[in-house]
Parts: C-alpha cells; structure tokens; sequence
C-alpha cells in the first residue's frame, strides 16, 4: 500500500529494489479493459518516466486493482484546468474533469513530479511543515504547478496552497548532460496508441516501458494518436496470423492476437539488447561480406562449387567474434575439395637463413697460453695467469687446471692460476678470491666491517645528473658524442647483490657492507675488511677489464657504451709476459650482429620497402628469429629471485637493443619512429665448451590477405560488403526466429553453408539464447540455427585448479580451462571479446547480478552500478596477474555477495595471449628469465599505443576500447608485472637504455596513479584506493617483508646516488607514484581520455618476470590482495542519482542519471 504522495517513484511507491537494481512493482498499471486510447496513451507516457526510473522490469504490468498501483481516470469533481494527484485504494490516482486537463496532469507526473513546479521537491514540503504524509496534490493544467498540497499532521488534515514563480529547469543534470553521448538511447522513439492498441494494454504498455528503458530522460509525449514524422514510431495491429515484430527503417510493428501480443512483448522485453541491431546481426554481416576467417571459407567455398579443380590450401585474414575450430575447418574444408589446408596470413614464411659460427673463446684464451706464454716458460719458472672469461665456474676450474698442467710439463713452478669470470667480475673477484682468502687466513670471523670503494665512470664532460625515470623513457636519442649509455655507478652494479654474498659468508649485515665513491682511486675496486674495533684487518684490489663500443654502430654519434670482455694477463717470474683482450662468445656474437646480421637486415628491407615505405608498411616481417648457442653461464644466486645468467642478459640485451636499433633508424632515416617492425626473437642456449653458432631466420607473413592456392594459381579472396536487413521477429516455442532480408543472392547459399558449419561444431557464436536466421532474398529463403552455446567439461580438478593458479605461469590452453571450469556459474558469462593477432580467443568474464524473471535494459545494466574492469597479462611476460584475476572470480562467487549488488565486474584475464604463449615457450626451458621479448604482441608491437585506434589490425589493441564501450568502466585497474630479479643489457650500457629505473626491483608490488591535476575526483578515489591498497599489502606480513626488503636493495644500489633517476614515491612505506597526466601526458588511459565515465585507471606492479611456485604465489596474493583493497573503496563510495527538469519546447522533460564520475562534485 502506498501511503504518501512525497515521492511515488521510489520503494514507499511503485519501485523495489533486487539486487542493488530499481525495479518496478507488478501491477502498477490500473488500466481498464475498455480503456480509450486517449487514456492508453497517458499510461504510456507514465510508462516513459518509469523507464528513466527503472533499471529493469518485472512483468505483468497491468494489474486488476489500484492497491500498490496508477489509475488514471476522468472524474468530473475536479475543477476545470486543473489535475488532481490523490491516494486511493492503495495506490494512486490521477484525475480530472476533461481529457485535456488530465493529459496536462499527466505530463506533470511524467516529468516535473516530485517537485512542485518551483523550485522545492514535495518531500521539502513535507519536512518544512512537519507533516506525516502528503495524500492529495492539485496541479495547474496551464503551468504544471503545484497549487495546493494535502497532508496528515498529528493535528490532522492540513491544505496548503503555494504561490511561487516559475523556473525553467531544477535540479541537477550536469553528470548526464556530460556524458550522455556515450548511450544508446531510444528518445526517437514513440508508441503509436490507437484503437487496435487499445485491444492489448500489457504489450503496449510492456514494449513501451522496455524501449523506455534505455532512456535516462523522459519523452512527453510518448504514447501519440497516430505516426510521427523523423521519429521511430511502434504500432500494434491485430491479426490471426503468428505474432510478429515487423522492422521497416526503424519503424516497429507488433502484429497477433491480444493474448499472443502480450507474450511477444514479453519475449521482446526479455531481450537485453535490441534483437534487430544485435551484435550476431554484425557478426553475420561480416562473415557473409568475407571479412574473416569464416567468411573467407565460405566464399572460397562457393567460388569452386561444381568446379574440377580443387584448391590445395585456404589462407584466412581476420577472425570473427564467434569461437572457431580451425582444425574442424580445415577438415569441413578437406571434406568439400579433397586434401586442402588452412592457413593464417601470419603463419610466416622463410625469406632467408643464415649461419654463423665463432670459436669457442675457452679453446681461443688457451691458444693465447700456448702460443704467447707457453713458449716462454722455462723450467723453474713461476708463471702467474690471470683470466677472464664469460664462462661458468665448472668450466673456468677445467680450463685452469689444464693450464697447470701444461706448465707442470714444462717444469715450471705454479703460482696463481686464476680465471674469473668476465661479466661482473667484481662479484666473482670477492665470491671466488677475496672470501676463500679470509677463509684460509682464519680472518672470515673476524670481520665485522667491510668497505668496497670505487670510482665513478664518468665521461670528458663528467655527467652525473639524470632526470626522473619512475616510467620507462622511450625519448629519442640526441646527437652526443661523448655520453656514456651506462651510468656513472655502472661498476657498483657489476657487483650487485654482493653485500648478500658477504652477509651470507661472513655473518655480518648487509648494513655493515659499505660502498664507498672514490674518484681518486687507481682501480676500479678496493675492498677492506675491518674488525669489532676498526682495524684493517685484509685488503685487496681489483680492476675491471673492458672496451668502450659505440652503442650504435651505424649511429655512433649518439653515444658509446662499456662492454666487459675476456683477458688473459701473465707473469713469468713476475715480469708480465701478455695481457691481451680475448674476445668473448657474447662480444663475438654482438660483432656479428653489428656487422652481418643488421646490415643483411637493413638491405633486404630498404629493397622491399625504400626507405619512404618502411613507417606504412610495418609490420616489415612476421619474426625476426635468433637460435644461438653458446657456452655461457646461468644461475640463481639464493637472494630472493637473484641470478647470474649472461644467457639470460644476451636474449634480453638482443631483443631491446633491435627494438631501439629500428626506432632510432626510423626517426633518423624516415622521419618517424619504427615501433611495429615485427616479432624478434633471440633464443639463446647453453652448450658448454662449444663453439659458439648462430642461425639467422626470417620470416615474412605468408601473404598480405585472404586467398586460395589453386593449380590455376593463388587467387584474392575480395571483401564483397552484404548488407543485411533484419525485417521480422518471432518467438517459437521460446526460440527467437529472426528473419533477414538482402539483396545477395549468394548470401543464401553462404547461409545454408554457415549452418552446416554451426551443427559440426566449427563455429560457437557463445549465444545465450538460441536463435533461428531465416534470409530471403529475391523470394528464396535460406535458414540457419544458431544454438545455445553449451557448456564444455573442465579437465580440472579442485586440486589442480588451486596449483595451477597458486604456482604456475599459465598458457592458453590451461587458461581455456579455467574459463570452462567457471562457466555456466550463476552470474557468470564467459565472452568471447576479441582475438589476437594470430587468432587466439582472448575472453571477458562478466561478472553481473541479474535477478530471475527481471527485464532489463542494457544502458542501465552498465550504469546503474559501478563497472569495474580487471584487465590482466597485458604484457605476455608478466603472467602472475592471469592467476589472481581468476582469484579474484573465486571471491565474487563466494563470499562478496554484497558486492556483487553494487558493483557490475569484467575481468580479462589474459589481454596479450600471443605474447603469452611466446612466454610459455621460453619459460618451459628456462623457468626464471625475464623474457621480454614476450612482452609485446606477436607482431613485437607495444598495443597500448593503439587503444585509440578502433580500426587497429590488433585485436589486443582494440579489446579493452570495445569494453569501455560496452560497459562505460567507472574504474579499471590494470594489473602488471615487472623484473623479479636483476635487468641487464651488457652491451647498452648494462642498464637498459629505456628502463633504467628498472635495473634491480625497487619494490616487490608497487603502484601508479595517473590522474589529471585539475581532476579533484580522480584525486580523491586515488587517494582512497591508495590508502587502502596500502594498509592491505602492509597488512601481510610477508609481503611488506618483502617490499622493505626490495627497497633496501634498490636504495643501497641505485636511489642513495641518483635519487632523480630511480624515483621513489611512497605512502605508509609502499612505492605509489602521483603522475599528473597534464605533465607526463598519458593518452592511452580512459580515465584521462573520458573524464566524464571513467573515474580512474591505474596500474599494479608486482615483481613476476618470472615467478614460479611458492613465489608465483605471492605474486599472486599481492595482487589478489590489492584487488581486494579496490573493492573496499567501491562498497564506501556513495552513489548519487541526480534528477533534473528542464524546458523541453512546448513541455518539459525529468532526467535520472547515476552521477559520473565517481566522487565527482
């Protein structure tokens, strides 16, 4: 029963709330059967406000009493001009003397209701004058004012009336006007209620209040007489025919029987999105027009129908949105032309192949013994040796000891025999000379101090200053002769983590490890050990040998880099005999990339391409691959994820070195940079005491489109536009029959192929409903089912599912597991969203509450909670945000039920599927590297800088704009990685020329805000969602351990002495950046692209590259953990829905919209 007038549209009135969603009360229309449709037409117009009111629909809507419901009737009492808006019966009655009168009051209640006209709500009213209820309202039928209000006191029946001067508009409507470009509504749109209408008031009334439910403003009037020139106009007609919804340019007609009519409207509502413009009508589009890989069959398909000559092979471009079995194609192809293939585009084919081989440098350094130093040695002779060599412990030992006993076959005396390694020498001076020392002296106890001083590397101009590099610096390189790419600490990092290594070994704190700077010094190193008291108890030197190289050979104007090198140095005697450069299998390897492998490159593409065609034509090859074997060094060192791997740094060292290779030659020699130039994929392996051999392969796409390789020769498969009308709908037994009209011919027989596919289970358009296409073209009619998409069993067990997310990097095929695992879960869609660029499905989880029996409109769905988007594994190499995404899933279905009612999620757990599985492929050999050359798409193409662009050739790139469109993100958190351990380019300068921040981890989960400084609110929801983020991950234990730790590390080494370039931002001791996207502009985040919806896009960080068991599930939990936090956020954030009235021409328009962006003014 309602039981006050203040506010009807609300849960006192004809709304209720299931699961945090407005929704209508049944029965809320009191309409007679042998209404008018004059008076039809006022329940339509009502219908329009419910629909900016409501965010779905429960059915019937006509009920048979006023209790809880709307009358609208004339009662000639009412004084003439004027409406009366009273409790009666339990519900509420609009009334007046004449139609005219009771169309005004009407309007009145469909648009400026509950404000009286002026510039106060009736609940002001109630309040200011301390009443219990308002029952009656009396309204101006010339103004649409409120002239007298009634209302229950204690006293007892109180009237007042109310004299103020009108307004133009009231309330708020900012956030709407703002953003209301960004819907679909249906304010076009108007309900034709004539005599045949009158015949079937729960469909008219239902189809209305469904379109009306996209609106977020009202439409007056609504319900009109008769069609309505430039409008979308609906019209029911009866008939004894099957009920119908015909189409004609927008135009829609329901034709059937009453009954029949209101179970079509029924089926209609039901559908969430506009059955006539649905996104399986784009899909069928494009595949008929031959716009992808299904289409392209088809039309090969047809093109040899009844021909002798059978095609070999089908070679697709572009995917559909549907799910396809390739392997189910290719036989379905196999079945109608004999032995056929199907091919990809961008299956690669061998452009050319080259080998390389270098000698071992082991059997070159003994050469130089035995030619150089051998010959010299005399019996009785002392010979010290002194080497460096890119080689592992196990080796160097053989290599000395061979060289012991040469000399004992020459009688000479042995002093020392040392070879070292020669990348980070340092590290292995103290590991393999300096702490054996004090261990045979008997001093490794007591130590108590140690301090290692060295110089900076400084060039002439002795540059020592840098600027903030808390984000990576893709900037380009300027004219420089005399920088240095390293960093003047470069041999403080040769030496890092080795205050660990004397911790471990001397038993004393890191803290008591000092470093020291000291220009003045004669060599690169000199370490003293102190004991309890001060005094020096061993000291030792140490200088590093290596080569100044220019960074860029073809370019050395940019600058010149150090690169450690192999050396043999010996003494006879004490006299030095030789010290000679021995080039290693890493500094070989570069000279041949230098001088062979890039030259071969650069040639064969200015041939293909000039040197004006390259920025057009990228992606310039389809990979770029690099086996190399070589016998090398890789291990864990036992600090956190620390190694010592020049394996590891020559993958990494190739891959980043090329890219910027390709980005400098584009903005030197094209006038832009080359930043998609194709997959490059340096594979190194270890082979020990092997010479060194490098195979050289590239592989362009195998053709630029679609086409058929036939005896006749390779013929184009043309993109041929269909264009489909879709004319019809019906519901048959619950199944929704939708029938297309074109006027392509051959789409009909396309259509009877399309569905010989469906029922092979090679297509799966993932529908919700199953749905019948009935085409007609020229009178011929072609038909095909689409099905229901089915459930397909998961392998996993509960056990399984746990370690797979707990301690393993996941690849596609275990990913589409997981999704088939959770599948068919109450409030859970698996959707598939896009596909990357070498045709893997990349999915969307959605995670929406919808309650049973509700219709609902698709804008309101999206908008009337929040929307929040986890999007993760953007880059491919940092997988540990895939296994907390899908964590994140297992507490929206369990215990965040409350969640769920106010916040709308999608979740994309695996964005960069194609970078993922390159990851995959490494990571199975060689489970702890860093892998970046995984880290962009297959294409080597950093997609985020084409978020912007909807037409990009990468589905990656145009998944998450599709997203944003669909669901209007009112925050996405966008979780990545980055290096778990040590990140080192040997021959760039040791640290990575566009990440130099990210030398050594400087936390273990760090975050970024980016907002735009005149933005208050995303300051304030960055500030909140810090706040809690923070006290999350400090709240667990091992965690914040961990990111102390990280940060001790990071300070010591790299932010204590140069607190500009390696930045640290932090808030309650975790690593958050601030960065004003008005200064470091950042135009591939929708929080700063659409200010208007999205409030804030920010990014996670946690050291992942590459996480495996136990540490895989930390990563995981710090994740999970910070997602968690953003949650607790969502739930305190109020939400305001603002309600506005303006003059709309001759009457006046009510807005509701929920308020964007999130903590906005």
């Amino acid at each position: 029963m309602i039981r006050c007038l203040s506010n009807v549209f609300s849960e006192t009135g004809f709304l209720q709330i299931l699961d945090g969603l407005t929704v209508n009360r049944t029965g809320i229309f009191h309409i007679k059967e042998d209404s008018s449709p004059a008076l039809l037409r006022l329940y339509i117009d009502v219908a329009a406000r419910l629909g900016v009111e409501l965010a779905g629909m429960a059915l019937p809507l006509t009920g048979d009493g006023p209790e809880d419901a709307l009358s609208i009737r004339i009662d000639g009492e009412v004084a003439a001009g004027f409406c009366e808006i009273r409790l009666a019966g339990g519900g509420v009655c609009i009334s007046a003397s004449c139609q005219e009168d009771l169309e005004r009051g009407t309007a009145y209640f469909a648009t400026c209701y509950p404000y009286d006209g002026r510039d106060k709500s009736l609940q002001d009213h109630l309040e200011e004058r301390a009443l219990q209820c308002l029952t009656a309202l009396t309204v101006d039928g010339k103004t649409l004012q409120v002239q007298e209000i009634t209302g229950t006191s204690e006293g007892g029946t109180v009237t007042f009336s109310l004299s103020c001067p009108n307004r133009n508009e009231w309330g708020i409507s900012k956030s709407y006007e703002q953003a209301k470009h960004h819907f679909q509504q249906n304010l076009d749109v108007r309900i034709v209620a004539d005599e045949e209408a009158a015949t079937c008031p729960e469909a008219v009334l239902c189809t209305a209040l469904r379109l009306a439910l996209e609106n977020y403003e009202t439409i007056s009037p609504y319900g009109v007489q008769q069609e309505q020139p430039g409008c979308r106009n609906v019209k029911f007609r009866l008939a004894e025919r099957t009920a119908t919804i015909e189409n004609r340019d927008g135009n829609l007609t329901f034709s059937g029987q009453p009954q029949a009519l209101a179970a079509l409207a029924e089926s209609y509502a039901a559908e969430e999105k506009d059955p006539f413009d649905s996104p399986l009508l784009s899909d069928l589009e494009a595949i008929l027009s031959a716009k992808n890989e299904i289409g392209q069959a088809l039309e090969a398909i047809c093109q040899y129908d009844g021909k002798e000559a059978k095609p070999s092979a089908l070679v697709t471009r572009e995917y559909t949105r549907a799910m396809v079995d390739r392997k189910g194609l290719e036989h379905f192809l196999a079945e109608k032309w004999g032995e056929a293939h199907l091919l990809n585009f961008n299956d690669g084919k061998e452009v050319y192949r080259d080998h390389y081989r270098c000698s071992w440098e082991g059997r070159n350094f003994l050469s130089a013994f035995c030619d150089e130093v051998l010959p010299a040695v005399k019996p009785g002779d002392v010979v010290d040796l002194f080497g460096r060599l890119s080689e592992d412990t196990d080796v160097r030992r053989s290599l000395e000891r061979e060289i012991e006993r040469k000399l004992r076959e020459k009688g000479a005396g042995i002093g020392r025999i040392e070879i070292l390694r020669s990348f980070k020498s340092g590290y292995s001076w103290i590991e393999e000379r300096v702490l054996p020392a004090l261990k045979e002296s008997g001093w490794s106890e007591r130590v108590a101090a140690v301090e290692i001083r060295f110089p900076y590397l400084l060039n002439e101009r002795g540059d020592d200053t840098f600027e903030d590099e808390s984000t990576p610096n893709y900037g380009r390189h300027r004219d420089d002769p005399l920088k240095f790419f390293d960093i003047p600490t470069r041999w403080l990092q040769e030496l890092f983590p080795v205050d660990e290594l004397l911790q471990e070994k001397l038993s004393i704190p890191t803290a008591q490890v000092a470093f020291i700077r000291d220009d003045a010094l004669p060599h690169t190193y000199v370490l003293t050990c102190f004991d309890e008291e001060g005094a020096l108890i061993y000291e030792d030197d140490f200088d590093v040998k290596y080569v100044q190289k220019k960074y860029i050979k073809k370019y050395p104007q940019i600058g010149r880099t150090h690169v450690t090198c192999g050396w043999l140095s010996a003494r006879i005697n004490g006299r030095t005999v030789l010290d000679k450069h021995i080039a290693s299998d890493t500094e070989k390897v570069w000279q041949i990339l230098e001088e062979k492998i890039i030259p071969k490159l650069e040639a064969c593409l200015l041939k293909r391409y000039g040197t004006s065609g390259l920025v057009a034509a990228q992606p310039l090859f389809n990979r770029l691959q690099i086996n190399i074997s070589m016998s090398e060094m890789d291990f864990d060192l036992g600090y956190r994820q620390e190694r010592i791997s020049t394996i590891e740094a020559m993958q990494e060292d190739l891959y980043f070195y090329l890219l910027d290779w390709f980005k400098t030659y584009g903005e030197r020699e094209c006038g832009s940079e080359l930043d998609n130039v194709g997959l490059i994929m340096p594979e190194p392996e270890i082979r020990k005491g092997m010479d060194t051999e490098i195979e050289v392969i590239l592989y362009e796409d195998l053709t630029d489109g679609a086409k058929v390789f036939s005896p006749g020769g390779d013929v184009p498969i043309v993109e041929k536009p269909v264009l489909l009308r879709s004319s019809r709908l019906t519901f048959e037994e619950g199944v929704l029959c939708q029938s297309i009209e074109t006027d392509d011919a051959l789409a009909l027989h396309k259509l009877r192929i399309l569905d010989e596919m469906v029922k092979k289970g090679i297509i799966d358009f993932y529908q919700q409903h199953p749905v019948t296409i009935r085409m007609e073209s020229a009178g011929e009619i072609a038909e095909a089912q689409i099905p229901k998409h089915q459930k397909t069993a998961s392998t996993l067990s509960e056990a399984d599912r746990v370690d797979l997310l707990e301690n393993q990097v996941v690849d596609y095929e275990q990913y589409l597991d997981l999704l088939r695992y959770y599948e068919g879960m109450e409030h859970v869609q698996i959707i598939p969203a896009e596909t990357t660029y070498k045709g893997r499905k990349i999915f969307a989880i959605s995670c929406i509450c919808r309650s049973k029996g509700v219709c609902y409109g698709h804008n309101k769905l999206k908008s009337e909670r929040i929307s929040a988007a986890f999007t993760a594994r953007h880059h491919g190499n940092e997988s540990s945000s895939l296994n907390s995404t899908f964590r994140l899933l297992d507490r929206l279905l369990g215990d965040m039920a409350q969640v769920r009612e106010k916040v709308n999620v999608i979740l994309v757990p695996f964005i960069n599927i194609d970078g993922g599985m390159l990851h995959c492929q490494v990571q199975r050999k060689h489970p702890k590297w860093l892998c970046h050359p995984a880290r962009y798409n297959s294409a080597g193409f950093e997609f985020r800088k084409d978020f912007d662009n909807p037409h990009s050739i990468y589905g990656e790139a145009r998944l998450l704009g599709k997203l944003w469109d669909e669901y209007l993100f009112d925050v996405i958190t966008d979780n990545h990685g980055f290096e778990g351990h040590e990140l080192c380019q040997p021959f760039s300068g040791y640290i990575s020329p566009w990440y130099k921040s990210f030398w050594v981890p400087r936390a273990f989960y760090y975050g970024y805000v980016w907002y735009r400084g005149d933005a208050a609110h995303m300051m304030e929801i960055g500030s909140r969602i810090r706040s809690k983020v923070c006290d999350a991950i400090n709240g667990d234990r091992e965690i914040r351990t961990l990111n102390l730790e990280f940060a001790d590390r990071f300070y010591k080494y790299a932010q204590r002495w140069f607190p500009d370039l390696f930045r640290l931002d932090k808030y309650e001791d975790v690593v958050f950046y601030w960065i004003d996207t008005n200064e470091k502009p950042r135009t591939a985040n929708y929080g700063i692209r659409n200010p208007e919806i999205t409030a804030l896009d920010w990014t996670t960080e946690v050291a992942d590259e590459t996480a495996v068991g136990a540490y895989m599930g930390t990563n995981v939990r710090a994740h999970h953990i910070s997602d968690l936090a953003v949650f607790e956020v969502l739930e305190d954030c109020p939400l305001h829905r603002d309600c506005g009235v303006r003059k709309a021409g001759e009457g006046w328009t009510f807005s509701r919209f929920r308020r964007h962006p999130l903590f906005s003014e």
